[in-house]
């Protein structure tokens, strides 16, 4: 069968769409097929600017000649006059390339800041800047990143969609506070930027942008102004519904302060610090903490109860995700309690748990008092791992003394090495008061278990935390195990609920299946 074109018979208003995709040098590679093409590049909304690393002996040519290019593509834009770009896509690998280059006769050139303050570029709505860092070539030999001049961008007024990598800011390039230098933006993306905590530079962005409703901060260094002094990362903004934060490896925040009363959606990845919400967040329904990174800081070792202090006033949370270190770090202690969240339905939990033979009853004590925190969840969804037996000492002794005080909590329950027999000493919820309001979500509303396990030796973990939940969630329906617990739970399980119910003389009401993954 010949081969048919099919691509000719599509409209121009889709290959413009199709063509937006593209660096410039493919779109403008496609004026080679037919005269068709050859004008139907030059008239996207978007350009697309890419540089790639080349051979270092090609360095000077081929930068050069990428500049060149891009001079004329955007002169071409500027020509047409309508449409005009809203688009504008800047990635370069500055493995080989200066962006501060160093000449004795000019001095300092900015060449990456011509293209940016092209006169086409003027009306843009949505850019994106990407700069690798260059190791080594930058004056003196430190790593050299891009100086963004924000407030000087021609098309500052016009931008609704910003995203920055690799770049700096710094005091000189920054508006003062009252001007408003970025009106229409709404979405702002900054990863791996350098930015000074003392001097606020990061406060002055987000006033500068009265509509800014998404922020996202990934691994952005926060130079303080000290390093013996503590570091709190206090951000004001009113209008930001979306709040991302990932921080970078090297711990430099200690605590996070947040005054956003509009906020619906946040999201942290990094060490187990304390966040807090200075003013309430009556909209906040989503929220996704990753704090399971390890580290020998104890300033950055908070227990969960603290970092979810003051997330506890948001009652509209209806779905949350929880990545924590170990399970057992979220044990009540040193006079601090989980807070509650009355209308989560919705909650993911991934961590380790120790071996059964040290720590059994101290996990199951911990996704207790989790449970306790949840009153009204409907959907569990668990993937813990079995944690190495030469880091099980996890627990601080003072967490310890705390559980040994506690007489509402299942750390009384006995381990047994028999894990599918009848005396296997595992008592249920109901024997320690389940019916008090702490423990609503097992009574009423929990409906759904989904359940991972990645164990790497025979542990009876799985099966007590099963039993725990099958024996005294009432209104169960379903529950999703993978193979591990279905290899440690021998077809018990049904036997397990029935035999509760009969011994509540509880008639069972409603389906109940369990399914594999």
């Amino acid at each position: 069968m010949a081969d048919v074109d099919r691509i000719s018979d599509l409209s121009d208003d889709l290959l413009l769409h199709i063509l937006s995709s593209l660096h410039a040098k493919e779109a403008a590679a496609t004026t080679v097929l037919s005269r068709r093409w050859r004008p139907v590049w030059r008239r996207t909304c978007v350009l697309n600017l890419y540089y790639s690393k080349p051979f270092l002996r090609y360095y000077n040519s081929s930068y050069n000649a990428f500049l060149r290019f891009a001079d004329g593509a955007l002169a071409a834009v500027l020509r047409r006059g309508d449409p005009a770009l809203k688009k504008l896509s800047l990635v370069v690998d500055s493995a080989a390339v200066r962006f501060v280059e160093y000449n004795r006769e000019v001095g300092k050139v900015n060449k990456i800041g011509a293209i940016l303050s092209h006169p086409a570029a003027a009306g843009l709505q949505d850019l994106h800047v990407d700069c690798l860092p260059d190791a080594g070539v930058g004056v003196g030999g430190t790593i050299s990143m891009y100086e963004l001049r924000l407030a000087s961008l021609p098309c500052a007024a016009t931008l609704r969609v910003l995203h920055l990598a690799y770049c700096c800011c710094s005091s000189s390039n920054l508006a003062p506070p009252s001007v408003v230098a970025f009106p229409s933006l709404t979405d702002l993306a900054m990863t791996r930027c350098k930015l000074s905590l003392s001097k606020g530079h990061l406060q002055t962005i987000v006033d500068a942008a009265p509509r800014l409703a998404v922020l996202r901060l990934d691994r952005v260094h926060l130079m303080p102004a000290t390093t013996k002094e503590e570091t709190v990362l206090r951000l004001r903004c009113p209008t930001v519904t979306t709040f991302v934060l990932v921080t970078t490896v090297t711990p430099t925040i200690d605590a996070i302060e947040l005054d956003a009363p509009s906020l619906r959606s946040l999201s942290y990845d990094g060490y187990s610090v304390p966040i807090s919400l200075t003013s309430p967040a009556p909209n906040l329904a989503l929220v996704d903490l990753d704090i399971s990174r390890p580290t020998f800081y104890p300033r950055l070792r908070q227990p969960v109860w603290r970092v979810l202090g003051s997330l506890g006033n948001a009652a509209a949370i209806r779905a949350m995700t929880l990545h924590v270190y170990c399970i057992d770090d979220m044990l009540d202690g040193d006079g601090g309690a989980l807070p509650v969240f009355p209308n989560l339905v919705f909650l993911h939990l991934e961590g380790q748990y120790l071996h059964s033979r040290y720590q059994t009853p101290t996990s199951l004590s911990a996704m207790a008092n989790l449970l306790k925190s949840c009153p009204a969840v409907s959907e569990l969804r668990l993937r813990l791992t079995m944690k190495d037996d030469y880091d099980r000492n996890i627990v601080s002794k003072k967490q310890r003394l705390s559980r040994r005080k506690s007489g509402n909590s299942i750390e009384r329950m006995e381990s047994s090495s028999n894990f599918a027999s009848k005396d296997e000493g595992v008592h249920d919820l109901k024997r320690q008061r389940v019916s008090e309001p702490a423990f609503d979500c097992l009574e009423k509303t929990l409906r759904k278990v989904t359940m991972r396990f990645r164990c790497k030796e025979m542990d009876s973990f799985p099966v007590h935390l099963t039993r725990l939940l099958v024996e005294n969630a009432m209104a169960l329906e379903e529950l999703h195990v993978d193979d591990t617990a279905q290899f440690f739970l021998n077809n018990e399980v049904e036997k397990w609920r029935a035999d509760s119910f009969h011994r509540r003389n509880l008639p069972i009401v409603g389906r109940f299946e369990v399914k594999p993954m």
